[in-house]
């Protein structure tokens, strides 16, 4: 037999958005770090340059990637 728990979507949002936007942070920087740390050889001014790059792209990328995280972690736990 089945049960179902009743959940508020505002407050499973509320729990959602900032779990995914946090795991989405941790493995864009581990990504981040790998590329940085594995080009050491290049000048510090094109990894500056890099980094700036990096951070934008995650600024612009974070809001679609969390959401698309949530709806993934809502469709794995409502099967």
């Amino acid at each position: 037999m089945k049960q179902f728990i009743s959940v508020s979507k505002k407050k499973l949002d509320l729990l959602l958005i900032p779990l995914c936007l946090f795991l989405y942070f941790k493995i864009y920087w581990f990504i981040c770090l790998f590329v940085t740390e594995s080009l050491l050889s290049v000048p510090i001014v094109l990894l500056n340059i890099l980094d700036i790059l990096f951070g934008a792209f995650f600024l612009f990328s974070a809001a679609p990637c969390s959401y698309l995280l949530r709806s993934l972690l809502l469709k794995f736990l409502t099967n």
